[in-house]
């Protein structure tokens, strides 16, 4: 507990140093700058905690979130820094309270019309086994998870239709646990892109190669991609962007064998295996953007880090996202999608992994008073696992009511002498990642 509050308090006086230090340098004077406070409340319904098989558990369980945001923007500085503590109830296993902690921040700067850079930095500690399950689409346990994650990204035009960009990302991750693989994931991202309007009128080529080291307890994987793509708007309301391209992996992982010590004499030990191989990466990305519906199309595949795991795996996913407006403050979504993660035994671990996740989770979303929001979900997410060849599923349902306001809106609308009723400015209250 020491140890993570001196954490904790480290990186929230670095983002704000981060943040105090943009705001001081030249022309950066604020144009605008906010301090937003939220709190929300949530009751929920999970008809299997765990995503077992058989012997389910369900349970209620009620969060109480509170966050605060800080926002500066000017014309050079778009920085932002957010904090959140989620203590979470359950009604008949108590034993799985606890408290989730989430504090992030980024900073991006314009230095010249030509050329741009920023930094971000976070650190999350969440405990649910369901946490990862319709991101990565694993099941993890209860086990306490604590991550650091960083980047860092610069972009530069050359002229009007060529740029590149460069970004760095990283991602420490320790579960305080022998049975579970720590994590160290270093990426790195080169790429460019050229204007194409003088001959394919609203298109984008790109190019971008990467490297990337993932660092596990029992494992380390190299890491290196390279692909081509284009950015096309077909029609003001339609886009699509594809890449694809090679990959090559190599892989050194720890493995148990029996050696012989003496004639008859068999002893377990821990010996080194390597396995390299070709593989490929893939995105597609679909948008339509109406007056009152949005609708994204999403695909991807490659190799990532995951967690829970002593080594990376090869997935794949697909997800839909289409919000309607009914009202400037009314809004229905249903987001869903499919991921699949597959890795074989001595392939980048020992472990082997064949799975796939698919989910559906329609919700509505109303802001019925300044600052006001209450918000309704139902999850449905349903677990292949073809080694063990078994299926589980879980039933999610929520209700939620938000609150966020803006203090310097607040006190504006207290001021004697502009007079008029009290009002706020809402900031969606962000829960989760």
């Amino acid at each position: 507990k020491k140890e993570f509050r001196i954490k904790m308090k480290t990186i929230a006086v670095g983002l704000i140093a981060v943040m105090m230090g943009l705001t001081l340098l030249p022309n950066t004077w604020a144009d605008e700058f906010e301090v937003i406070p939220s709190v929300l409340v949530r009751e929920e319904y999970n008809s299997n905690i765990f995503f077992t098989k058989n012997d389910k558990i369900d349970d209620f369980i009620t969060t109480l979130a509170g966050s605060l945001e800080l926002i500066e923007r000017t014309e050079r500085v778009n920085a932002n820094l957010y904090g959140r503590v989620a203590p979470f109830w359950y009604a008949d296993n108590s034993d799985l309270d606890d408290t989730d902690w989430l504090v992030r921040g980024n900073a991006d700067y314009q230095f010249t019309p030509l050329f741009k850079a920023g930094a971000r930095a976070g650190y999350l500690v969440d405990h649910r086994p369901d946490r990862d399950a319709d991101v990565t689409g694993l099941i993890l346990g209860t086990r306490e998870r604590k991550r650091w994650d960083a980047g860092l990204g610069a972009e530069y035009s050359f002229n009007e239709i060529t740029a590149a960009n460069l970004t760095y990302a990283f991602r420490d991750e320790n579960w305080d646990s022998g049975s579970i693989d720590d994590v160290k994931a270093h990426d790195i991202n080169l790429g460019f892109t050229r204007n194409l309007s003088g001959w394919w009128e609203t298109t984008i080529a790109r190019i971008n190669f990467g490297y990337g080291y993932y660092d596990y307890d029992t494992s380390d994987t190299d890491i290196a991609y390279g692909s081509v793509g284009l950015e096309h708007r077909f029609t003001e309301k339609f886009s699509a962007l594809l890449d694809m391209g090679p990959r090559y992996s190599h892989s050194d992982f720890d493995t148990i064998r029996l050696q012989e010590m003496s004639p008859g004499v068999f002893q377990p030990v821990v010996v080194t295996d390597s396995d390299s191989q070709w593989g490929g990466v893939g995105r597609l990305d679909l948008d339509y953007r109406a007056e009152k519906t949005f609708s994204r199309l999403t695909a991807s595949h490659g190799l990532y880090p995951v967690s829970g795991r002593p080594g990376p795996t090869e997935r794949t996913t697909a997800r839909l996202n289409v919000t309607h407006l009914f009202a400037e403050k009314f809004r229905v979504s249903l987001p869903l999608g499919w991921i699949r993660n597959r890795a074989d035994g001595d392939q980048f671990s020992v472990d082997e992994i064949d799975q796939d996740t698919a989910y559906v989770g329609p919700f509505v979303r109303w802001e019925f008073y300044d600052g006001f929001t209450l918000e309704g979900r139902y999850n449905f997410t349903y677990v292949w696992d073809h080694d063990d060849d078994q299926e589980r599923y879980r039933h999610l349902a929520f209700v939620q009511l938000a609150y966020g306001l803006s203090l310097f809106d607040l006190f504006r609308d207290f001021d004697p002498v502009r007079g008029g009723r009290p009002g706020f400015a809402f900031d969606q209250v962000r829960y989760g990642r």
